[in-house]
């Protein structure tokens, strides 16, 4: 600490008794006014008074910067603290992540020496990725149905499979459809599409959204999850869905 801190620091002292000294002015002032003291000795007194007063301020300025060096000081200790603690904290993540990836390196070394592993790639959903998007569906008619003959429910189910294929051809991003009979009164629907968003378009169509296949028409649920059941059209849960002809 220096002269001049040391000084400050015990200017709070010496402020105190200033202030005493102060006091016993006043009093001498008041017996100034009560005509106790000589001419000189008041005039004397006169010039002490501003003296005492600015030697009071020089105290009080030095004393105020001297607890605003502390205060610095304080700051900076903190902020070293803190910096410290910091990298402490960022050395320890580092010793983390260098062991993680020690393990990793490890983990592959291990796993590319194994042969009997398999490597597990994901694949890309259809029509997000340059990829077509196929749906297929498969219809059934077992027999006559609500005193309707079985011709008559095929001819009405061709018709509507026929009316949706046109209605398709219109829409942006239609690549291809095909109805196949692949058994015994039982048809295969497949459609390619461009990208799923094109698929999605056509079935919210309202043309879409208002076609239904006439009673006797039932449905095997799809096996992919790309493909939509048909509204309306009961679904056969009891065996699978005839598999198509193999081409000769």
């Amino acid at each position: 600490m220096s002269e001049r801190e040391r000084r400050a620091f015990r200017s709070v002292g010496f402020r105190s008794s200033l202030r005493e000294k102060r006091k016993g002015k006043d009093k001498k002032n008041t017996s100034i006014n009560n005509y106790t003291l000589s001419p000189e000795q008041q005039k004397r007194e006169r010039e002490k008074g501003p003296s005492t007063d600015r030697e009071i301020e020089r105290a009080e300025e030095e004393t105020d910067s001297f607890r605003e060096r502390e205060r610095e000081r304080e700051r900076e200790r903190i902020n070293r603290k803190k910096m410290a603690t910091t990298s402490s904290i960022s050395g320890i993540t580092t010793a983390n992540n260098v062991r993680k990836i020690q393990r990793r390196g490890s983990a592959t070394s291990s796993s590319s020496s194994s042969s009997s592993r398999r490597v597990v790639r994901m694949m890309a959903a259809p029509g997000t990725d340059g990829t077509p998007y196929v749906a297929k569906n498969t219809f059934t008619i077992p027999s006559d149905e609500a005193g309707v003959k079985l011709e008559e429910i095929k001819r009405r189910f061709l018709e509507e499979m026929q009316f949706r294929e046109q209605k398709m051809k219109t829409m942006p991003d239609y690549t291809s459809s095909s109805l196949k009979e692949v058994g015994a009164n039982t048809y295969e629907f497949s459609q390619e599409w461009k990208t799923k968003e094109g698929f999605e378009g056509w079935m919210n169509t309202p043309e879409r959204r208002r076609s239904h296949f006439p009673v006797g028409v039932y449905q095997y649920l799809p096996k992919d999850k790309w493909s939509v059941p048909e509204n309306f059209a009961p679904v056969i849960k009891l065996k699978d869905p005839p598999k198509p002809p193999k081409k000769a």
